[in-house]
């Protein structure tokens, strides 16, 4: 069996920001954020994620830099581009430590009633790939010491109805964006998962 260069496997890939498939996109436009997303209670979207941020923690901690440093290309998953398939762990942590970093700015402005006319492009928060795993983590880690708590305390109006757009969901109140926020590090979590599965054993 020949075996494919990291090149080859990107060539095969879609491009950044191509979105997911149609049945995933259309379960999530019209299921997921009318019936879930917009309906989750402020305490089911923190606690989501709280539990979500540190599975992922814990799912990334532990492995030396030549691991957190190999790609691995992983299966089609709900909530994952195509282009986002073959990532390492460092690249995954640093891409949910940006989403992440945005969709908490984008709470709280959301609930202050703020309008944010700076679109949501999925392209646009990719990881580096050359992101250093170190670095990565440090990033990360800082940011879901505090992220939550940090957030309860600027938050304003919870059930505030302003809005913005993700690609993939359509308009999202602030406690929509917070549901969001959880489900996102799911995705990636189990991102991490598959990646560590296709790491070589020692």
């Amino acid at each position: 069996m020949l075996t494919q260069t990291p090149e080859q496997i990107v060539a095969r890939l879609a491009p950044p920001g191509a979105g997911i498939a149609f049945p995933y996109r259309w379960v999530a436009t019209w299921l997921t954020r009318p019936l879930v997303a917009n309906r989750a209670s402020w305490a089911t979207c923190r606690r989501r994620a709280a539990t979500y941020i540190g599975a992922f923690r814990r799912e990334v901690t532990g492995l030396d830099e030549v691991a957190l440093d190999r790609r691995v290309l992983v299966p089609r998953l709900f909530g994952l581009e195509d282009n986002s398939r073959y990532w390492s762990v460092a690249m995954t942590v640093r891409h949910v430590s940006i989403v992440s970093q945005l969709i908490t700015s984008l709470i709280v402005r959301l609930s202050h009633g703020e309008k944010v006319d700076t679109p949501v492009r999925i392209a646009e928060v990719k990881p580096e790939e050359a992101t250093r795993p170190a670095a990565a983590l440090a990033e990360y880690f800082a940011f879901s010491d505090r992220a939550l708590d940090e957030l309860e305390a600027r938050v304003g109006d919870r059930g505030a109805t302003a809005t913005h757009v993700h690609p993939w969901f359509g308009p999202l109140s602030a406690r929509g964006w917070f549901w969001l926020l959880g489900t996102h590090t799911w995705a990636h979590l189990r991102q991490v998962r598959w990646i560590r599965r296709g790491l070589p054993t020692r």
